[in-house]
């Protein structure tokens, strides 16, 4: 098991849930557009970046559970490698296209 998936176990098992729906589709595209805002910008540390998309990765797991998409977190041996299959799986069965919610977000 890589030590991605570690992490991201541990961080699952701390969530402390209590969002759902909509309050959890706006905090998934939040945290993605902070994740991607955190690759640009003012080289932010390894550890920052590894925090960005661990919490998008675990708000994105839980938001595969809301909606019935199947993922786990050994799955995210290759974090963007599986980030891209659930963005498409939602898109595609659910009808939920995070990159276009997320640049509407950033429009100004």
């Amino acid at each position: 098991m890589s030590m991605y998936v570690d992490v991201l176990s541990d961080a699952l098992k701390s969530w402390n849930g209590g969002v759902s729906g909509e309050a959890l589709l706006d905090q998934v595209v939040d945290r993605r557009v902070f994740m991607l805002s955190a690759r640009v910008g003012c080289t932010p540390s390894a550890y920052d970046l590894l925090a960005a998309e661990i919490a998008y990765d675990a708000s994105l797991m839980r938001l595969c559970d809301d909606l019935g998409v199947a993922t786990k977190a050994a799955d995210f041996a290759n974090p963007l490698v599986e980030r891209t299959r659930i963005e498409r799986e939602l898109a595609e069965t659910c009808g939920v296209d995070l990159g276009a919610l997320a640049r509407a977000r950033c429009r100004p």
